[in-house]
């Protein structure tokens, strides 16, 4: 954790003790000299599948990080000069970043850029990081998915009670599938991903060699979704 590092070092306040300044997509803001070693937030409002890349151009070292929307810290990166964090959201909500600096005593200047995702990207990063809570089909044996990125936005891991999912999104929705599910020797599996309104429909082979048609609402249930896990697989 970046901004934990640097208070560990005695070189920020691992507080925050302002009101966080707006940031949108595209902007360029300057920050102040400071009069402390707290470090400065700023918010913006992100769509779930945007990769955001945020860039901090001040002398000295200094840290970047980005908070998701309850708070907990999504990634973070640290250097000298310029600095860049790039992320791909899980939800659309309101992000938080915090800029800490070593050398306060100028200015500096900090951007955000953000793409524009499509369907298949928006459905493929849809609560990457949470956990998220399930049932068998019958409403019985409550069970827990944690995700996380292997490649940010590209490649990404669902760890289940019963295996692991490795998924990769290939081009025009198809997803490529690495999986050890119910043990033994790993299982390659690919399908196309399709859109009826704001539904996913994706297919899964079942051993009797029919297909089953799944149906997924673009909106995740927050109901379903515990806390947040880990960003990147470790």
């Amino acid at each position: 954790m970046a901004l934990a590092l640097l208070a560990s070092l005695g070189l920020v306040s691992a507080t925050h003790a302002q009101t966080p300044r707006f940031i949108e997509a595209g902007e360029i803001v300057t920050g102040e000299p400071g009069q402390s070693q707290t470090s400065d937030l700023y918010q913006f409002v992100g769509v779930v599948g945007s990769q955001v890349t945020i860039t901090l151009d001040t002398p000295g070292h200094a840290a970047l990080s980005i908070y998701e929307p309850h708070g907990e810290e999504m990634t973070s990166a640290t250097g000298s000069g310029t600095v860049t964090l790039r992320a791909v959201l899980p939800l659309t909500e309101a992000y938080t970043v915090s800029v800490s600096r070593t050398d306060i005593s100028g200015t500096y200047s900090l951007g955000l850029s953000a793409t524009e995702p499509d369907l298949h990207q928006m459905f493929f990063a849809r609560g990457m990081g949470y956990e998220s809570h399930h049932r068998d089909p019958d409403g019985t044996n409550p069970y827990i998915v944690r995700s996380c990125w292997l490649d940010p936005g590209r490649k990404m891991r669902r760890i289940w009670p019963r295996g692991i999912e490795e998924h990769t999104l290939g081009r025009d929705g198809m997803e490529y599938i690495v999986s050890t599910m119910g043990g033994g020797e790993p299982r390659s599996v690919e399908r196309q991903i399709r859109f009826e309104g704001a539904s996913a429909i994706y297919p899964t082979a079942r051993a009797d060699g029919t297909t089953r048609y799944t149906k997924i609402a673009l909106d995740l249930d927050t109901a379903r979704v515990g806390p947040f896990g880990s960003y990147l697989c470790e």
